[in-house]
């Protein structure tokens, strides 16, 4: 009920943290991908010495900042007068921006001891416009569904288990996931403009880069370098294995006339 309360009042009044926990603990990565969804600040209460650095590292930029959505985290409708401790899962919702509009994501949480199937669709988050079509991505599982307005992505969490899911707008050409080792990788998106032939991303940091899309690019250029034999593609999932580093990335996809 702390989180429901969270998300359905507090967040009408002020910005909310979701408390601190401990990086190495059986339940951290759960925990971790909790205060990715929340909207609020980061921190745990680890021992000195004694953080896992690779627990916290899918939540920030390099630089520490973190790659935070614009609200608290807010249960689905659906989800508000069931006790998911006995039955189904907790779906909780946000939204960052995305170019000039917004993307969102929903996690799943399972908190009983078997397996449950679920299933939301993009109105589920208020934010998105429901009339347009969506690209869903399971982030752990690397696999993409394209939902059509009114459709529902379905799937199945394991007991105990939660799973991560960006909400993309399809845009002309491809859906971007930004930074896709991270949680809200496509918070790290600058810039996304589109035009018939090219669609331009700038990301806050270079990172493994990865969009969604029904076609393969013509070209690819990073900071006006070709690096389209570096795309990797595993239909609907193309990734571009770029180093990490602090610099920011300009990366233009060009698109043969549909």
């Amino acid at each position: 009920m702390y989180c429901f309360n969270k998300g359905c009042y507090h967040n009408e009044f002020y910005v909310c943290d979701w408390d601190m926990f401990w990086t190495r603990h059986p339940d951290a990565g759960k925990h971790a991908l909790l205060r990715a969804i929340s909207g609020g600040p980061v921190y745990v209460s680890d021992q000195v010495g004694e953080t896992d650095a690779a627990v916290l590292r899918p939540l920030a930029c390099r630089d520490g900042r973190l790659l935070m959505m614009k609200r608290s985290a807010k249960p689905t409708a659906d989800c508000i007068f069931r006790d998911p401790r006995q039955e189904g899962v907790l779906k909780l919702h946000n939204v960052a921006d995305y170019g000039s509009g917004m993307a969102g994501g929903i996690a799943v949480y399972n908190l009983t001891d078997r397996a449950q199937t679920f299933s939301f669709a993009a109105s589920d988050i208020p934010e998105l416009d429901a009339a347009n079509p969506f690209w869903v991505y399971d982030w752990f599982a690397r696999k993409a569904v394209r939902l059509e307005p009114g459709a529902r992505f379905e799937g199945t969490v394991e007991a105990g288990g939660c799973g991560w899911y960006p909400v993309l707008p399809t845009g002309r050409h491809a859906a971007l996931l930004g930074i896709v080792q991270k949680y809200v990788g496509f918070a790290a998106l600058e810039t996304v403009q589109e035009t018939d032939t090219a669609t331009l991303f700038v990301v806050r940091e270079q990172g493994p880069l990865g969009w969604l899309a029904d076609r393969s690019p013509r070209r690819v250029t990073v900071n006006a370098v070709d690096c389209t034999d570096l795309v990797q593609w595993e239909e609907p999932l193309y990734a571009l294995p770029l180093p990490e580093s602090g610099g920011k990335a300009v990366v233009v996809l060009e698109w043969d006339r549909a």
